[in-house]
Order: structure tokens, then sequence, then C-alpha cells
């Protein structure tokens, strides 16, 4: 009787859906959550002196989310007196603008992918140097 082969296995295809290492994934995940931090953290912002006066007694104050610019906050008018103390805040508006949160969401989504590229580039280079 002939000795029998050895039942090899097929080779499958390599895999088209998407594929990242899991250092990159770990990488991404800490941009990704910056990302939010940078968004979801209280900002103030205050102006004054936005009058032509030069002797102007107040400052428009807003307190909001967002980054880079602010998206939602609210608007606030400061009464300032002459020793530069804050005496009186009065609320004036809110506001949600949707052109910084588009911008936001797009930066956030160039960050992440930017951030797969690059780690993926250091993974490929790296393995092309040891030839393996």
């Amino acid at each position: 009787m002939a000795p029998e082969k050895p039942a090899t296995l097929p080779e499958f295809p390599r895999r088209k859906r998407f594929q990242i290492h899991l250092s990159t994934a770990i990488v991404m995940m800490f941009v990704a959550g910056g990302m939010i931090w940078a968004n979801t953290t209280l900002r103030t912002v205050k102006y004054r002196g936005f009058s032509p006066k030069p002797t102007d007694t107040h400052a428009l104050i807003d307190v909001g989310y967002g980054w880079p610019m602010l998206s939602v906050f609210d608007e606030h008018m400061e009464e300032i007196d002459s020793s530069g103390q804050s005496r009186i805040t009065v609320p004036l508006t809110q506001h949600t603008l949707w052109g910084p949160i588009l911008l936001s969401a797009v930066l956030g989504i160039l960050a992440v992918r930017y951030t797969h590229h690059f780690c993926e580039w250091l993974i490929h280079r790296r393995t092309a140097r040891k030839g393996t």
C-alpha cells in the first residue's frame, strides 16, 4: 500500500476588508479621545473693548464648547467698573453654529485618518527593513 499524502489546506486569498494593526488602533483611539476632550471642555473667551470707544466699560464673554472654534456657547455682557473689576454679568443669547461643528468633525476625521496612515507606514517601513 502506498503512503498517503498529508492533506494540505488551501491558501485563502487575502481579505479585502479594512484591517489595521492593534497598535495603530490604540493610537487612533487616543487621538479620537483627545479630539473629544478638546470639544467637550468648557472654554471661556473674553472680548474686552469690542466697542470703538476707548473708554468702554463693557466686555463680551462667550462660554461654551468646541475646538478649534466655539460651536455651542452662551454670550454674556459684563459691565466693568473703573478699577477693572466685574460688576454685573447679563446673559444675552445662546448660539449653536453649524459651521464650526462641521469643521470640528472634519478635523477629527482627518486627524484619525492621518494617524492611521502614519502608524501603518511606520510598521511597514520597519518590516521592510527587517526583510520579513
